[in-house]
């Protein structure tokens, strides 16, 4: 074989290896991260430590509260603000970690399932911390212990 031949081959060959090694790289990537339940839920559960993101979450818990009693409706704001905070701690951590891995085994498990991500969990925080910083405002919404009852899902 001539050696011009050679050399072409053998660089058709480690273009070849690198593509490979790319791939498996981006598959090894994609799967810990996306096709994993731990690797997606910890990425979900990152995104808390995102403002926008936590904004966002604690409007929809407020949200999701007043829909469920209008009464809480002059309180929003500082249902918003007391939902605010707690979405950094590891307890709403462990909430949307639960919530991702249900819906990563909704979407990629081999059976059928529904997606379901539970909102009332951070309700329940929401509404725990405004009975500890403001009582009064529970009381006057009606938030004092066991009346405000949340199911959203």
């Amino acid at each position: 074989m001539p050696v011009a031949f050679r050399r072409g081959v053998f660089r058709v060959l480690v273009a070849l290896g690198a593509i490979a090694l790319l791939a498996a790289l981006v598959v090894a990537y994609v799967d810990r991260n996306v096709f994993e339940p731990r690797g997606f839920a910890g990425h979900a559960a990152q995104t808390l430590h995102d403002d926008t993101v936590r904004e966002r979450l604690a409007t929809a818990v407020t949200e999701t509260i007043v829909a469920r009693s209008p009464r809480t409706v002059a309180a929003a704001p500082i249902l918003t603000d007391l939902t605010r905070s707690p979405l950094q701690s590891d307890q709403a951590a462990a909430v949307v970690r639960r919530a991702a891995t249900e819906t990563h085994n909704a979407l990629f498990s081999a059976t059928k399932g529904s997606i379901v991500i539970d909102l009332a969990n951070l309700g329940v925080i929401a509404i725990e911390r405004l009975r500890t910083q403001r009582p009064e405002i529970a009381q006057q919404i009606g938030a004092e212990r066991g009346a405000l009852v949340l199911t959203a899902r």
